[in-house]
């Protein structure tokens, strides 16, 4: 799971959280500004996520 925030240490909040209430087993936690760099990259594997990147709740 990826935990996306506006900052790097919110990203590390969020991910603790989801992490504490057993949400899921691994999360990578990341700043948006981070995330949409990886999104947009030539990287096969990130175009791959950011295409089929499931939403879950919006701040």
């Amino acid at each position: 799971m990826l935990a996306i925030a506006a900052t790097p240490a919110d990203a590390e909040t969020l991910a603790d959280a989801v992490l504490s209430h057993l949400l899921a087993d691994d999360v990578l936690a990341l700043s948006s500004a981070n995330w949409d760099r990886l999104r947009c990259s030539q990287d096969p594997y990130w175009q791959a996520i950011g295409r089929d990147v499931r939403i879950l709740a919006k701040g």
